[in-house]
């Protein structure tokens, strides 16, 4: 559940020695962010020096900032020291704590005239089962996001040194013997109470975490009917086999009103089940082609296991689940990798294995269910002397150009744009899909209207664009994505203008991967760091804004619901100029001509005998 929490901030004078009692969480983890510029490493913000931080890219359309703690932590307060002279670019962000799961636990409310060190202490009551401190601050707000530093400060007060040991598996249980009903849960007090302090303690039990995170004095989730003055407490009831357990130990201060409020601990029990090692993926598999979910699971109590694969044809009707049949759609049903052959619409589901112990038939334990998504081709515009879109019937619209032209093209005809004003075409886009490709032919003018002219854009109504592919500077090309740091062709390789090329920029949900390619060659793979989503109007000759107008031809501009491959890529370049294109080096081409041959046999031959080493 998430709290709002009071935003408290604070100008600290900090004076020597002032922290030396307080632990700083944030030093012994490790820190990510949406971008890096000019050196302000993400490391930098939790390395215990304010003379170094951590500051985002400008352009980015989110910043965030991620410490992850390692493993859950209570906290007291969490403090962001902000850079002296740029106190504005903590403005407008908001602080996330987040559990294990990601759930998040905590949300201030944005920044607002920042201070030098902002601090959050939810008005003194702390942050309990924190693992991630988050920092977002959206592109809107203005500025980069800086941190000099963020600090993690332990609560330091709660209960400590678990047995059994918070997040251990296979704990032992007999529920035969009385004389070992259940482990016996254990703790000690923090070093940073005294024994004359504490007047003992409450301790919550159960299976559900969150009923434990929330449980108060008094509920039934509390052992015992008061508080306990030992540091150990055997459980009286059965425990069960293949179960995790949550408990939490408030601890009760002497002539204090206030209780410190434990973190939840778990374990599990001894494990009976089959264990799922490794779960199916989610995945797009191109359409006519086999897709394959593979799994791993073993058996704790060394036996052989049974597989049965499961399909869910429409995850929101409920019981039309079915068990599935080696034939001529599916292999491998009752093994732990399953083969969907040529796919089309019908595969299009929900599928999951059933598990089983094959020496106990009680024993079963199913996967996590895993989408197969077909991947096809979603729109293609020919421009073939109109704007019609040849597979879904998303026809396009002229917006911006004086009047619709076209040229003669590479293939048929071709969009001629010379946009001065607004987008030059639009296309309404209801196509829903969060991995794509497009692929286009293009081919600039000998002159164009500016360094930056779009070919191809899409973006929302306010904001960086969700992308944008342009012509740069006469002999170049760049484009950036979800407000990513542009990337740029080389400059000592020019790409004249009044010639074809073709281009192709896919990008994967599930690995948030973009790869760029011109003429079938791949240029560039990099991490966009978000989903940057298609807008409802992508924009042909312009961005959304009409401030970057192409002069040239667009032409077989195709749109696709999944990454495609750089053998699809290679091959839509190829059946239109021939030759061939070498989408991978093969290991020990010497001489770079894609083939492994007697010539670079050869080069191998010459740098090994010029290698310089002198025989014994």
């Amino acid at each position: 559940m998430k709290n709002i929490f009071v935003l408290s901030m604070t100008l600290l004078v900090l004076l020597a020695g002032q922290l030396t009692a307080q632990t700083n969480l944030a030093l012994s983890g490790s820190a990510t962010a949406s971008s890096m510029d000019y050196g302000w490493v993400e490391a930098n913000g939790i390395d215990g020096n304010t003379g170094t931080g951590y500051h985002s890219v400008e352009a980015a359309a989110l910043h965030w900032y991620e410490v992850d703690l390692g493993t859950t932590c209570q906290l007291s307060k969490v403090e962001i020291v902000n850079r002296g002279g740029f106190l504005a670019r903590l403005n407008g962000a908001i602080i996330k704590l987040l559990a294990a799961d990601r759930t998040e636990l905590y949300v201030t409310d944005p920044v607002a005239d920042s201070p030098t060190i902002a601090i959050f202490d939810n008005a003194g009551e702390g942050f309990r089962n924190v693992r991630y401190v988050r920092v977002e601050k959206d592109s809107a707000q203005g500025n980069p996001l800086t941190i000099m530093e963020l600090r993690a400060i332990d609560a330091a007060t709660a209960a400590v040194n678990v047995s059994p040991v918070n997040g251990s598996v296979g704990v032992l249980i007999d529920k035969n013997d009385t004389s070992e009903l259940s482990p016996t849960l254990q703790w000690t007090a923090s070093a940073n109470v005294t024994a004359e302090d504490i007047s003992g303690y409450y301790v919550f039990f159960g299976t559900d975490a969150a009923v434990i995170e929330a449980a108060a004095q008094g509920d039934a989730a509390m052992l015992g009917s008061t508080h306990m003055t030992a540091t150990s407490y055997q459980h009286t009831a059965d425990l069960e086999k293949d179960e995790t357990y949550y408990w939490r130990v408030d601890t009760r201060l002497q002539d204090d009103p206030n209780t410190i409020i434990g973190a939840v601990w778990s374990f599990g029990t001894e494990l009976t089940l089959p264990q799922i090692d490794l779960q199916p993926q989610d995945m797009i598999v191109p359409e006519g082609t086999d897709g394959l979910f593979t799994i791993e699971a073993t058996d704790p109590l060394g036996g052989n296991l049974l597989y049965q694969w499961w399909i869910d044809p429409n995850a929101v009707v409920e019981n039309d689940e079915y068990a599935l049949t080696d034939g001529a759609d599916y292999i491998g049903v009752a093994t732990p990798q399953l083969t969907i052959t040529a796919v089309d619409d019908d595969d299009d589901a929900m599928y999951y294995c059933v598990v089983t112990n094959a020496a106990n038939v009680a024993k079963v334990q199913s996967t996590d269910q895993a989408q197969l998504i077909i991947g096809k081709q979603l729109g293609y515009w020919a421009f073939d002397g109109n704007l019609t879109d040849a597979k879904n019937g998303n026809t396009a619209t002229n917006t911006g150009e004086t009047a619709e032209g076209y040229d003669a093209g590479l293939i048929g005809d071709g969009q001629a744009l010379d946009c001065t004003a607004s987008a030059g075409i639009t296309v309404q886009n209801t196509l829903d899909t969060s991995s794509w490709s497009f692929t286009w032919w293009e081919k600039a003018d000998a002159t164009g209207t500016q360094d930056w002219e779009s070919m191809l854009a899409a973006g929302p109504s306010a904001g960086y664009e969700n992308f944008e592919f342009n012509r740069y500077q006469s002999a170049r090309y760049a484009h950036g994505i979800n407000g990513n740091a542009y990337r740029y062709t080389d400059a000592a390789t020019p790409l004249p203008r009044q010639q074809w090329y073709f281009h192709a920029v896919t990008f994967n949900q599930y690995t948030t991967e973009a790869v760029w390619y011109i003429d079938g060659v791949t240029l560039t793979k990099f991490n966009v760091g978000g989903v940057p989503a298609i807008d409802e109007l992508i924009y042909v000759g312009d961005t959304r804004d009409g401030g970057q107008p192409y002069s040239g031809l667009i032409d077989d501009l195709k749109f696709y619901n999944y990454p495609v491959s750089p053998v699809h890529v290679a091959t839509e370049y190829t059946d239109v100029v021939g030759g061939w294109v070498c989408t991978e080096v093969p290991a020990g081409d010497y001489d770079g001509n894609c083939i492994v041959d007697i010539n670079d046999l050869s080069v191998m031959a010459t740098d090994w005998l010029a290698s310089g080493f002198f025989p014994l």
